[in-house]
This record gives structure tokens, sequence and C-alpha cells, in this order.
């Protein structure tokens, strides 16, 4: 196929892509209207495109999603959506000490209690993910 006949056809896709708050991978990156979701050592970092300006840091890549999906969409969660990605972060970050605590541990009480505590952070883990799922796919 003809080269610029690709290139124009990405051109129109990309436009219509503008419109709608669906995401989309470009290079590496993921778009959602005019906001660019990228990964970095820092956490996963959302800019708006028009301004140029970074908007948030975060922790998990669901919450960067949400994020942006949101303000594409003209809602202000951003308050909301920082806040559930602090205690996806603290929830993740215990479920790594307590598993490391458990490869470590001869004492049974001791693993017991890493274990419920394990567990704990789990569920927490997971609801505030089914959270920010429910804010991504909400029409």
């Amino acid at each position: 196929m003809n080269v610029d006949v690709i290139k124009s056809l990405e051109e129109i896709i990309e436009d219509g892509l503008e419109d709608v708050a669906l995401p989309y991978v470009n290079g590496n990156s993921i778009r959602i209207k005019h906001y660019i979701i990228r990964n970095s050592k820092a956490g996963w970092l959302v800019y708006n495109g028009k301004t140029h300006l970074q908007v948030a840091r975060l922790f998990a890549k669901t919450s960067a999603v949400a994020l942006a999906k949101s303000l594409a969409e003209g809602k202000s969660r951003k308050d909301k959506i920082l806040e559930l990605d602090k205690v996806m972060q603290k929830n993740y970050n215990d479920c790594v000490f307590y598993r490391n605590t458990l490869q470590k541990c001869d004492d049974e009480f001791r693993r017991a209690v890493t274990e419920s505590r394990l567990d704990s952070s789990l569920v927490q883990t997971r609801r505030v993910r089914e959270l920010l799922d429910s804010i991504i796919f909400r029409y």
C-alpha cells in the first residue's frame, strides 16, 4: 500500500479518537483524548497534551487511566483517585512486606498473624482496583 494513504488513515483515526474518551496506545504512551499517560521510574505520569503540563504522578497504571479518563470526560475526580492510589500503594507495599516476612518466619503465631494481615491487604487492594475499574468503565 501507499505510505501516504496509511498516514492519512492514521490521522483520520487519531482525530476521531480525540472526540471519544477511549484509551489507545500510541508509541510508549496511552492516550485518552488530549491526556497522555506514560510510565517512568517515578511511577505513572499523566500529562495534559494541550498545556504540556504534568497533571499527576501515580503509583498504579489503573489509577492513571482512571484519572485521565475522568479528566477527559470533564468530571474532576482527581482527589478521590489520588486517595485510592495511595491506598493501593500502601496495601501493595504491605503485601510485599508480609510475603517477605512469611518466607523468613519460623514462629507459628507470627506466621498466622502475618497471613491474616496479608489477606486483609490483598482484599483492600482488590477493593481499590474494583473502585478504579468502575471509574474507568462507567459510561
